[in-house]
């Protein structure tokens, strides 16, 4: 197996994914030290955020809008009803489907998780030119568009 050395001088040596990765990986390092006392995990994150914006959803729409697989998010609610952070309610209008919501503890601590959220980006972009952000923040913006028509299509 050979070793492949990125020259992280040079962008162009160092391909997209890559780039990709060890930003992700430098939220998720970040998230895990900062949730450390609180009883969430980086994976429930997508799904308090959608709640948190969308109060009463369905477990559908938080899939279709958190591109997690169907089982994970019955899972992840399964374990979020459990700790007392969000819960299910009879939607008035079809009696066979539930709303989602979150507890006022859940709303309480999804606030919390924001705050971190956007100190983690302050972190991480603190050295970028607000021009620079802008744009940077447009080009992954116009990929995110692109990366979701790829899933919606696959």
């Amino acid at each position: 197996m050979t070793s492949i050395d990125y020259d992280f001088e040079n962008p162009d040596s160092i391909p997209i994914n890559i780039c990709m990765t060890i930003i992700l990986k430098s939220q998720e390092k970040f998230y895990h030290e900062k949730l450390r006392d609180v009883d969430v995990t980086p994976a429930e994150l997508p799904v308090l955020i959608q709640l948190y914006t969308h109060p009463g959803c369905t477990q559908r729409s938080i899939v279709k809008s958190s591109y997690i697989t169907e089982s994970n998010v019955a899972k992840l609610l399964k374990r979020l009803e459990k700790k007392n952070i969000v819960e299910r309610k009879v939607d008035p209008n079809k009696k066979n489907r539930n709303l989602v919501f979150l507890t006022e503890y859940g709303s309480e601590i999804t606030g919390n998780l924001l705050d971190i959220s956007s100190n983690w980006e302050e972190d991480i972009t603190e050295d970028l030119s607000e021009e620079t952000l802008k744009i940077f923040k447009q080009l992954l913006f116009d990929l995110c568009l692109k990366s979701a028509k790829y899933l919606q299509n696959s």
